[in-house]
């Protein structure tokens, strides 16, 4: 756990034959009032529910860590990349909100990559313009 819990600041485990992705979610997991609460705007406390969900149960904490408006981690800002795909994509919805307030040059600016799901509001926008 500690090698997998170090890598997590990135977060991820390059390890295919050990994913970070459970095969079904986990209804039974459900963000808490206080949780709900302290997930940092404009995020949906629904999509990210959706992403822990997902998520194999021991590290649902680290990704919980990168949610809340008061971090206990010094120098972390967000939660921006997962290395597992199936949760990078879960990722990349969550953080849609976050782009809906940005025109169309700021979706088309590669220099920010570092922030997920601007790929996936670019080809959204783009469809609804085409509309």
């Amino acid at each position: 756990m500690l090698e997998r819990s170090a890598a997590l600041y990135g977060i991820g485990y390059m390890n295919e034959d050990s994913p970070l992705h459970l095969g079904e979610p986990d209804l039974t997991y459900q963000l808490d009032a206080e949780h709900r609460a302290q997930v940092r705007a404009p995020f949906d406390p629904d999509a990210f529910e959706h992403l822990l969900q997902r998520t194999i149960p021991e590290v649902r904490p680290f990704l919980l860590e990168g949610l809340f408006r008061q971090r206990r981690t010094p120098g972390w800002s967000h939660l921006s990349r997962i290395h597992d795909s199936v949760l990078q994509a879960l990722l990349d919805e969550a953080w849609q909100p976050f782009w809906d307030g940005h025109p169309t040059e700021v979706l088309e600016d590669e220099s920010i990559d570092g922030y997920p799901g601007r790929l996936l509001a670019l080809e959204r926008r783009r469809l609804s313009d085409s509309v």
